[in-house]
């Protein structure tokens, strides 16, 4: 469903007037408004989480480079880093302007983007500090972000005896 919509939206963005252009960018930006993550920094704390569930969970999919999640930022027109993982997930998309088509653009594509790609996080936060980044996807799941030797690597982890 959301791929549909962001279809429509991309091809209203180029193809109509700016009342149905408006309309459809409406409503997919209200589709994600609120899922965006809250950048919280990684403390000893989350140190210490992140060393438990590297020494103790099980490795479920590990990529690097990670050419689909990769591709996503570049298609969303994010650096493709922890930097940009981190931009993505906590990307606000603006309103409609009357007076830019080429933000309107754009920002269609991060929004029709970051609707099919985005994750669910169990606290609602990106843990990041430099070059490494990580989200608890649930009690049982953490995606893990790392920029290594010039590529984004991501790692998903999962606790099997919880």
């Amino acid at each position: 469903m959301t791929i549909i919509l962001g279809f429509c939206a991309l091809v209203s963005f180029s193809s109509c007037g700016h009342s149905n252009a408006r309309k459809e960018y409406n409503k997919i930006r209200t589709l994600i408004r609120g899922h965006e993550l809250v950048n919280y920094p990684i403390g000893e704390k989350e140190l210490g989480f992140l060393k438990n569930v590297r020494d103790s969970w099980h490795t479920h999919e590990e990529e690097c480079p990670d050419p689909i999640f990769s591709q996503v930022l570049e298609t969303a027109e994010f650096e493709v880093s922890v930097f940009g993982v981190v931009n993505f997930y906590t990307h606000q998309i603006p309103e409609y302007s009357s007076s830019d088509a080429q933000q309107n653009l754009r920002e269609g594509i991060r929004a029709a983007t970051i609707g099919v790609a985005r994750t669910q996080s169990l606290d609602g936060r990106i843990y990041c500090k430099e070059g490494l980044c990580f989200i608890k996807l649930s009690e049982r799941g953490v995606e893990v972000f790392e920029d290594k030797g010039g590529n984004l690597s991501r790692t998903l982890y999962v606790a099997l005896n919880k």
